[in-house]
């Protein structure tokens, strides 16, 4: 039965991304459908249409096999290996400071998420 769950959980996921790029399809916008599917989800789990619990399961097994999921693209990026020719300090000058700079602004939210999250706490008594 949790299999089917999951099955079910992942057709739900890959849905709102499906229709995430059907939106981006339709509207000619400069994003990724797959990053509007995302955005979408965020908002239906934000607004409470959706229940986190309708997707948990899911979306923990996609986590869990996430390394399958970079196989093809790692091979689709093997195929096109001479778009980096001659220029790959560029590309991992590029990828460094990328890298950089996610992990930066990813630390800066965090921190700033996670002070907020304790100060509410011990606003309303719950810190432990």
């Amino acid at each position: 039965m949790l299999y089917v769950k999951i099955a079910i959980q992942v057709v739900l996921l890959f849905g709102i991304s499906m229709f995430g790029m059907y939106i981006q399809k339709v509207s000619h916008f400069q994003v990724p459908g797959s990053m509007i599917g995302m955005i979408l989800l965020f908002c239906l789990l934000r607004a409470g249409w959706m229940k986190p619990e309708w997707v948990r399961e899911g979306s923990s097994f996609l986590l869990r096999n996430l390394t399958l999921l970079f196989v093809p693209g790692t091979v689709g990026l093997i195929q096109y290996l001479h778009l980096f020719e001659g220029k790959g300090i560029l590309s991992a000058a590029a990828a460094f400071l990328s890298t950089f700079l996610v992990m930066s602004l990813t630390a800066w939210v965090t921190e700033k998420s996670l002070k907020r999250k304790a100060a509410k706490s011990r606003r309303e008594g719950l810190e432990s």
